[in-house]
């Protein structure tokens, strides 16, 4: 039975003595990614591709375990509406955009 620690809150896992310490007891390391790293590894730096390479590292997608994406960001963006609405930012102003809700900064 493999074994995996997770790792957080970092992208990328350190490289130092911690790392190789972890992985004498652990099979697998595991690190929270956004989707666009696991898509572009470039962004990692040079020993996390090799750790992912050799199998000694995956990543967890939290995107993949949002059932509903289009309703996951409502409850927050319902607060943020009430927080504001009499305050600085008029709540009509906030905006759905693709998949991120974002306001003009001269709202601010």
């Amino acid at each position: 039975m493999r074994t995996k620690a997770l790792y957080f809150p970092y992208i990328n896992l350190p490289n130092n003595d911690w790392l190789y310490l972890m992985l004498l007891y652990w099979d697998q390391i595991s690190t929270i990614v956004p989707s666009e790293y696991v898509y572009d590894r470039r962004k990692l730096l040079p020993h996390m591709s090799t750790l992912i390479e050799e199998g000694l590292v995956d990543f967890i997608e939290p995107q993949k375990f949002i059932e509903n994406k289009n309703e996951f960001g409502k409850p927050f963006i319902g607060f943020v509406k009430r927080r504001f609405r009499v305050g600085r930012i008029r709540s009509e102003r906030i905006q759905l955009t693709g998949s991120m809700y974002t306001w003009r900064s001269s709202d601010l």
